[in-house]
Parts: structure tokens; sequence; C-alpha cells
């Protein structure tokens, strides 16, 4: 036995990975974003149809119930509520800060 050399079979080596799509913890992390994102909006989309069916609105929340017909409309104005639910829904997505 001694001088007797023992072969060892070694299986070939795997290719390398080629790209972070084939990584499985960067398909992992891209796809949970990608549905963390869906999520995010369809759950702002629920909370703006919601305070939009409810009635009176932001403006009438902060003055109260005893505020005069010109500061409601004053502050309406201030927070964009008179615009519509396609202007109101628009401007917070034209208005997102820019890098």
């Amino acid at each position: 036995m001694p001088g007797e050399h023992v072969a060892i079979a070694t299986a070939p080596a795997e290719p390398a990975v080629s790209g972070p799509s084939e990584h499985p913890l960067l398909a992992l992390t891209a796809r949970r974003l990608g549905i963390g994102v869906i999520t995010l909006f369809v759950v702002s989309v629920i909370v703006f149809l919601a305070t939009e069916i409810l009635p009176g609105n932001a403006a009438f929340a902060v003055l109260g119930r005893s505020a005069n017909p010109a500061r409601l409309h004053a502050l309406e104005h201030q927070l964009h509520l008179d615009q519509g639910v396609l202007g109101s829904s628009i401007r917070p997505c034209s208005s997102s800060p820019r890098a």
C-alpha cells in the first residue's frame, strides 16, 4: 500500500454567476422591493379614495364647525382642495422632490 496512488474524482467547477439577476439574494430583494412599491401605491390609492368619499375635507377638519366660509375657502385654496379629485391626486406626484 505504500507508494500506491489513489485517484480522486472531482466534479467539474460550476460556472461563475454572470449577472446580478442570477444571484438568488438579489432576485429576492428585487422581487420584495417591487411588491413593496406596488403595495404602497395600492394603499395610497385606497386612502386617497376613502378621504374623497367621506363628507367634509381637511380644511373643515382643521378650522372646525365655527369656521366662516371665507376662511374655509382660503384654506381649501391653500391646501389645493379646490382642484377636484384629479387635480388633487396629480399635484402630490408632480411636486415630488427631484434629485
